[in-house]
This record gives structure tokens, C-alpha cells and sequence, in this order.
């Protein structure tokens, strides 16, 4: 995929070369600051279309499609307003505007402002007809049905030129509308080309190599099969006369899917399929076309089944499939007041809240919204619906001053079900306990703070509430979150539900005994051994040496301890201990204070140990000493991390030593506690005989 990217750029950066460097001059430019849907006293409701600018197209006149006019019209929009800048190539006497295709109308629509023409003139060099740059700004109404505006240019010499065409249609109800992946497996190729929301903006542009803009929707799979899907909200109950995929414009379209479906649901839950297709290979450009009746639907989903042509990234071997508008024609039926299954939602109004794929566009409550405070008092909720009781909830996507205190309520149906509290520890995801386990049902939280906890020192927390990226929303499938696009997890004891809110579902746990392994989140440094309670090798390389041979062979040590740190990235650490001649593991207090470059080297979880081991009753050469760790969900970890083992700069982390004891005589060296075979046989007759003599007192009564 970075190939693809490399391309894309590669290709931008020479067009843009061919039409700068040899001329370094622009005839004619257009600037296109917005467009955008407004009441009848010019209050904006929506940008129906967002800011571009050509140079040098000549007599190619762009053309763009509104987006999201249908929700702006249920918004109260009546009126377009168009806001430009042109820079003709030859003197301009007028703009009009002209609705498909009638009567050219001039109205005042464009003004001469010496601001702007000494703002493009201070551009520099090439941009010779700063002098005859208009602004534009027009008004036209809204109409009801499908319709094109066309911009167009009067010059001093009569002559009249179309500069910008707009088409929209009002029935267009999937546009501006909230657009959620769900990959199953496929790879996204968010890159600030494809994007779940590019898909829903009402445009699929031809990727001209000079004017790099946003594409359409695009996933990879390591196979030709897929189960990629993307999921629309129509955010009401329309009645759907039309489905249309339209092909973006990069490569022609040639990697549309080459076998897909596309469903309807009212509520989230029942889908039922209303066009399919198969056999697309090669370049495509026509926009497939479904008319459908009898269909009522809140939510639609295109499903991604298989992939058409070959592997394209030979680098990776992956398959791409994508487009670049999903089209939903109706008409409203009526509103839904239900929640959203693509939740949490956020009603935050407070601080900053922004889209996270999208360079920080302002938005509330949008997909994948960093959600953010750094001073005053907090009052913050968001909602999330599920079908499975649970314990614990965890905020993947979480950032805070330490200390802050958070006063979180859940409200379970209208009802004040729980109230928690939770300090936080720093940056790092959390996962509060709640003590109990709340059932299933929609749920508003309340997350509270307020400057008297903090004694007037400024707040800092950021959490991400949005959508996941992996998972079905309605089967039996959980997600794995990623940084960026993470929402909330919640925590089950039940068997596996159908959730609303895509989470990490927990299995009943059998613990296991493991060998380290950092794709399993652990992490662990090995810092100091000290003899007798004194140091005598502290790092890396000084623990290395030391730790593979200790001479205690004249019975002067009575102990070695091992110090260190582990942390696991989703488990805390009930216990340390320590293993001898790969006999049981003594678990102990051995945790020790725990600095915050630990934690922030190791996680949220990560806890330094210092385990004093007894090695005065080890006999002869070669006693082997490991330091293991108990996990909260009972799994016991060896700490025998060894880093690129065989390569020549192999990093030796395992947490032991080699102690050489004393020589017994004809003895050989053991764990103390586990008594040696002549014991054992001393302690059998002891016991032995103890039986006997309650029998004989049994027997004599």
C-alpha cells in the first residue's frame, strides 16, 4: 500500500511541476471557498460543499456534487450560498448563475474588493491578472428534485464563459450521513484519501494528479475473499427507491469489488439484502445502479464479498477493493428516535472535540471524536446500548494529569443504576472495576469532576470515544481496538451477546503457564542483583555478567535478590516469585515501590520486584534461579525474555542467576523447604509410627 501512496504523491508532485515551473504563471484560477445550505435569512445549516481551487482548466469546467442537501432541507435550509473568488484571463464584466440550463441571471452575484486582489497579488510572481480577480457570493434556492447551477462568467467583450457547475439532489439521503467500517479481518487504508466518510461526502472525484483530494472508501484483504463492510446511518425511516455505487476516480476505478451486496435494516438487527452484483474487473467508471421498492430502511450496509483482479502490492500481496460514493436515494417516511447503533454518542459541548481522521475538523460527537478538557469543572456523558451484562469498562484511548479524580453515574434505562469513583494514574487506557456486574440495556455515563477535588490546579484528560474497526456489530464477533479509532470495552462474565457497542469480549479464563512474550503485552527490564543485601551489578551489561555465575562456593551467601520491572499491557500482577532448579514457584510480597518512567515504559499495569532469595541451603555448582510473575487472571509468566536470540546483537533480558553453592558430600543441590530423600524417609517413619501408637491406644480402649 505504501507503493500506491508513493504513486499517488509522486504523480501530484509531477503535474503540479509541469503546470508551475515552466510558465510560473496562471492565467485563470477559481477558488471555491464553500457552499453551503442556509435559512431564508442566510443562517448556515450545513456545508454542502467543501473548498477547493483550480488554475488553468481552461474550458474543463469542474463539476461538483452537493452533499447532505436532503438533511439540511429537514434542518430548515431553503437557500444555497455560493462563496468564490475567480481570476479570469481576461477582463470579467458580470457574474449570473443559471438553473438547469434556463436563463442566464445576473444579479449583483460577484463585487470588486481591493483586500482580495492585494491578497492574490501578494502571491508573487505569476499571478499576473490579480487585478481582475471578482469575489463571488450567490444566493439561489433550493429546489425539490435533481438540478444543476452553473457559474458563469460575462466578460467586458460580451462573451460568456461556465466556470463551476453544481448538481444536487434533494432525495440524496445517505449524503453527509455518518459512514462506519466494520473490516473483519481486512486492513483499512485510512491515509487522508479513503476514508469511511468520503464515502457519504457526495463526491467522487477524478483524480487529476495536480488537485490531490479526497477519493472514496477503500480496504485490503491478504486474499481475494473479503467480509469488509461499510455501514451508513440514515439517522431516520426512509422509504429507499435507489442504491448506487459510484467507482472513484483514482485508476480509473479498477479496484471496485468484484463480487458485493448491499443490505437494509430498520434497526440494526435484521438485514435484509436489496442488490447485489459480480464480475467487475478491469477500469470501471459507470456508477452501478440499483432501482428498489418496497424497502424501509434506517441503516444500509455494502458488503464487501470478493475482490476483482490480482494482487496489486506485490510487496504485501493484498488484495484492494473500493469506491467512491455510496448513493441512497428515498424520501422520509418518518423520524427514529432511537438510539444509533453506532455508538457511543457524545453530547460534549465543553473544551475541544474533533475528528481524529480528518485533521481536526470541529464536530460534535463525530466518528472517532478525541474528546478533550483542560481546565474547570466537568460535566461530560456519552450513551452506548448492549445486549450482555458486564463488570468493567475500559477507555482504550486515554490520556490524563495524573491524579484527576472522575466521578462516573450509569444510567441504565433512565435509571441511576451506579455511581463509581476513579483517580487516574497518568497516560495510559484504563479499565475501572465497577464492583458489581450491571445488566444489559442503553446506558448513559456521566463522567463528573470539579476544581474544589483538585485545589484549583488545571485539569488535563483526553479520552476517544468513537467506532472500532474490527468485528460485526451483529454477530458473534468482538473487536480489537486500535489508537485513533477506539470506543469503549466493556468487560462480561456472560457467554457471548450480540452488542450494539462493538467491545474486547472476555472469556471465562483457564490460566495458563507461559514463557514471556511481548505479543502478549509483556514488558520487563532486569536492572540489579545484590549479594547479601549489597549490590554488585547494576544495568544491562554488568547484570548480564554477573548473572551467569555467582561464587558462593566459601558459604559466606546467605542470599541473592533480583531486581527489576514487568508490566503486562491488559493484566495487573497479583505476585512475584521466585523458582529454584526448576523446582515449584514461591509466590510472595515481592512487588517494590514503582517509579513513573516504569510506567510509562511498561504500562499502566507494571511494578517493579525485588525478590530476596535464600540460598543457604544450596549445595554444589550450578543452581538456577528464575524470577516468574503472576498475572490478576492467574496466568504465571517466566520471565525468560531473550531478545533476536543467535543474531549478533542479541539482548540476553532473562530474569535469573546461577548460583554456585557450597560442595555437598554426596549431596546434591535442591530447593529449601523440599525436604531431601533421607528426610523424607526420617519423616515417614516418624509418622508411621505415630499411627501405630494411635491404634494400639484405639485397640487398648
Amino acid at each position: 500500500m505504501k507503493k500506491v501512496l508513493g504513486l499517488i504523491l509522486a504523480v501530484a508532485l509531477i503535474f503540479t511541476l509541469i503546470s508551475i515551473v515552466p510558465t510560473f504563471a496562471f492565467d485563470e484560477v477559481l477558488n471555491v471557498d464553500w457552499v453551503k445550505a442556509t435559512e431564508s435569512d442566510g443562517n448556515e445549516i450545513a456545508t454542502v460543499c467543501a473548498a477547493t481551487v483550480l488554475w488553468d482548466y481552461y474550458d474543463n469546467v469542474p463539476v461538483f456534487e452537493l452533499s447532505g442537501v436532503a438533511g439540511a432541507i429537514s434542518g430548515g435550509a431553503t437557500l444555497f450560498n455560493i462563496v468564490a473568488w475567480y481570476m479570469p484571463d481576461q477582463e470579467m464584466a458580470d457574474i449570473g448563475l443559471r438553473v438547469d440550463g434556463g436563463e442566464i441571471v445576473y444579479d449583483g452575484y460577484c463585487t470588486y474588493q481591493q483586500a482580495l486582489v492585494d491578497a492574490v497579488a501578494a502571491f508573487g510572481a505569476g499571478w499576473e491578472n490579480a487585478s481582475m480577480t471578482l469575489r463571488i457570493n450567490a444566493y439561489t434556492p433550493i429546489l425539490e428534485g435533481s438540478h444543476t447551477i452553473e457559474v458563469i462568467a460575462k466578460f467586458t467583450d460580451e462573451s460568456t464563459k461556465g466556470i463551476v457547475t453544481f448538481k444536487y439532489r434533494t432525495d440524496n439521503i445517505s449524503s453527509g450521513k455518518t459512514a462506519v467500517e466494520v473490516l473483519n479481518g481486512a486492513l483499512s487504508m485510512r491515509s487522508g484519501f479513503w476514508e469511511p466518510s468520503y464515502a457519504t461526502d457526495g463526491q467522487a472525484p477524478v483524480f487529476d494528479g495536480a488537485n490531490v483530494c479526497p477519493l472514496g472508501w477503500y480496504v485490503a484483504d491478504p486474499s481475494s475473499a473479503s467480509n469488509a463492510r461499510l455501514y451508513v446511518d440514515l439517522e431516520a425511516q426512509y422509504a429507499i427507491n435507489n442504491v448506487s455505487l459510484r467507482p472513484m476516480g483514482w485508476m480509473d476505478g479498477c479496484m471496485f469489488p468484484g463480487t458485493w451486496e448491499i443490505l437494509a435494516s430498520t434497526d440494526g438487527a435484521t438485514w435484509e439484502q436489496i442488490s447485489s452484483g459480480s464480475g467487475r474487473t478491469g477500469n470501471q467508471t459507470e456508477t452501478v445502479s440499483t432501482d428498489v421498492s418496497n424497502v424501509t430502511a434506517r441503516y444500509i450496509c455494502v458488503h464487501i464479498i470478493e475482490h476483482a483482479g490480482a494482487v496489486i502490492d506485490t510487496n504485501t500481496g493484498y488484495y484492494y477493493s473500493g469506491f467512491g460514493e455510496v448513493d441512497v436515494f428515498g424520501t422520509k417516511i418518518a423520524d427514529d428516535d432511537a438510539r444509533s447503533i453506532f455508538a457511543p454518542v457524545s453530547n460534549y459541548e465543553k473544551g475541544t472535540v474533533k475528528d481524529n481522521y480528518t485533521g481536526g475538523q470541529e464536530a460534535i460527537g463525530a466518528p472517532s471524536a478525541w474528546t478533550g478538557f483542560t481546565t474547570g469543572d466537568l460535566d461530560y456523558e456519552f450513551s452506548f446500548r448492549t445486549d450482555i451484562s458486564f463488570h468493567s469498562i475500559g477507555f482504550p484511548g486515554f490520556w490524563s494529569y495524573p491524579g484527576t479524580p472522575l466521578e462516573i453515574e450509569f444510567i441504565c434505562d433512565g435509571t441511576s443504576v451506579l455511581t463509581v469513583n476513579y483517580v487516574t494514574g497518568g497516560d495510559a487506557p484504563i479499565i475501572i472495576d465497577l464492583g458489581t456486574t450491571l445488566p444489559k440495556g442503553t446506558y448513559d455515563v456521566i463522567i463528573t469532576i470539579t476544581d474544589e477535588e483538585m485545589n484549583g490546579e488545571a485539569y488535563k484528560c483526553y479520552m476517544v470515544l468513537g467506532f472500532a474497526t474490527e468485528g460485526v456489530l451483529y454477530d458473534d464477533d468482538y473487536c480489537v481496538f486500535e489508537r485513533g479509532n477506539v470506543a469503549i470495552d466493556l468487560y462480561s462474565y456472560d457467554s457471548k451477546g450480540i452488542g450494539f457497542v462493538p467491545f474486547d469480549y472476555v472469556e471465562p479464563h483457564d490460566p495458563v503457564t507461559r514463557d514471556f512474550d511481548a505479543a502478549q503485552g509483556d514488558a520487563l527490564s532486569y536492572d540489579q542483583i545484590l549479594v547479601n543485601g549489597s549490590e554488585i551489578a547494576n544495568g544491562n551489561s554488568a547484570v548480564i555478567a554477573a548473572k551467569k555465575g555467582i561464587d558462593g562456593t566459601d558459604g559466606s551467601i546467605e542470599t541473592v535478590t533480583l531486581h527489576g520491572w514487568y508490566g503486562n499491557a491488559s493484566q495487573a500482577i497479583d505476585q512475584f516469585g521466585y523458582q529454584i532448579n526448576g523446582g515449584r514457584v514461591v509466590y510472595g510480597d515481592f512487588k517494590s515501590a514503582t517509579e513513573d518512567a516504569v510506567y510509562g515504559a511498561g504500562g499502566q499495569y507494571a511494578s517493579r520486584f525485588t525478590v530476596p532469595v535464600d540460598v543457604s541451603a544450596l549445595k554444589n555448582d550450578g543452581n538456577v534461579i528464575w524470577i516468574w510473575a503472576k498475572l490478576a487472571n492467574g496466568d504465571e509468566v517466566q520471565l525468560n525474555r531473550f531478545d533476536n536470540r543467535g543474531s549478533d546483537n542479541e539482548k540476553d533480558r532473562e530474569v535469573y542467576v546461577i548460583f554456585n553453592a557450597p560442595a555437598s558430600q554426596g549431596q546434591g543441590g535442591q530447593e529449601p523447604g523440599v525436604p531431601t530423600a533421607d528426610a523424607s524417609m526420617v519423616l515417614f517413619v516418624v509418622a508411621a509410627a505415630a499411627i501405630a501408637l494411635v491404634l494400639l491406644k484405639k485397640k487398648a480402649f
